[in-house]
């Protein structure tokens, strides 16, 4: 699976997101059960906690808000000993949310590496938010591990680990996915849409966005104006125009306002370059999922005319018409067939 070699663990949690207290003591006792495993507790431990993330965007504000919640022993025992919070026994708990490289210029694993080399813990627990393949998993699964970690792996951030071969030190890692991509919530609404359809409805559905794609104009706003219209007939078409087109109206004008004076940037324009890959998967998710079902000779005609338009730079709207010459031809093909064999 291309990871390595050690325990990984993960903890179904369905409703981790309900305000459930005795919901909520129950896994957290699951948590713990499995760190007891993994780390001896049975003599007294210094331990690091490291919350990853920034505090300043809610998704990635797991680790920082972790760290936030504990009870930090270490200095309470190193100044006054157990005496000084009457226990007989108490691990020494120290914490650091170390931000992320946009804000304090380090990376994650240089700012650990320097506070394991001062303060010398036994074990680092390094928490984060994990980035979710599917908006089902969102804030229902925590995975634990004690291979480490490595911050920003889930969104493409390729950073250094925090893993006992860097910081010499054993790490647990511990995540719940609350970050998702746009390409995932676009493709899971179109697959949890077409399977909350009954057949007829995906083959109205199915039509409806290639008659949109095949008329002038965003495709967007074609759906939008022919479900508007089919809904509430010329009124709600054009109320679905208007609630489509006003907001990117707005948005564009107020960006071309200030765009020319910064699209020489070349912040500005490397993000453009890294927003091109994106824009490619949104376009792939949907079309992927709409042609789960189709007739293989379907798939057949979309290769035919992919490889029409790029190789030999037909028109599309030679190709739509084209395909919609073929797909009468079909129809009435398969028409005469049905009657013939009644």
């Amino acid at each position: 699976m291309g990871r390595p070699q050690g325990t990984y663990i993960t903890i179904e949690a369905p409703e981790l997101s309900t305000p459930d207290e005795d919901y909520h003591r129950e896994i957290s006792e699951e948590i713990s059960t499995h760190l007891r495993k993994l780390i001896d507790l049975e003599k007294e431990k210094s331990v690091l906690v490291i919350g990853l993330g920034n505090a300043a965007i809610t998704a990635d504000a797991l680790g920082p808000q972790v760290v936030d919640n504990l009870l930090m022993t270490r200095h309470i025992i190193k100044e006054y000993g157990l005496r000084g919070i009457k226990h007989k026994k108490m691990h020494r708990i120290s914490g650091i949310a170390p931000g992320v490289m946009a804000q304090t210029g380090m990376e994650t694993a240089e700012i650990v590496q320097g506070i394991v080399s001062e303060t010398k813990p036994d074990v680092v627990v390094a928490i984060d938010a994990l980035a979710a393949r599917s908006v089902r998993r969102l804030s229902r699964t925590i995975q634990i591990t004690d291979t480490g970690i490595h911050p920003g792996s889930g969104v493409g951030n390729h950073r250094n680990g925090l893993t006992e071969e860097n910081l010499q030190v054993k790490v647990i890692g511990i995540g719940v996915p609350t970050v998702v991509d746009a390409a995932t919530i676009v493709h899971d609404s179109m697959a949890h849409l077409l399977d909350t359809l009954e057949e007829t409805e995906q083959k109205e559905f199915l039509d409806l966005l290639t008659l949109a794609q095949s008329v002038p104009g965003p495709i967007a706003v074609n759906t939008a104006v022919f479900v508007g219209y089919k809904v509430r007939g010329l009124r709600g078409a054009a109320a679905a125009l208007l609630g489509t087109v006003t907001p990117s109206f707005v948005i564009i004008l107020v960006i071309a306002i200030f765009f020319a004076g910064i699209r020489q940037n070349p912040v500005v324009d490397a993000a453009f370059k890294g927003m091109r890959p994106a824009v490619v998967a949104l376009i792939i998710g949907p079309v992927l999922t709409l042609s789960r079902g189709m007739h293989w000779t379907m798939l057949v005609v979309i290769a035919a005319s992919a490889l029409a338009i790029w190789w030999l730079d037909w028109s599309p709207i030679w190709i739509l018409a084209a395909a919609a010459a073929l797909g009468i031809a079909w129809e009435l093909t398969m028409a005469k067939k049905v009657k013939g064999e009644r």
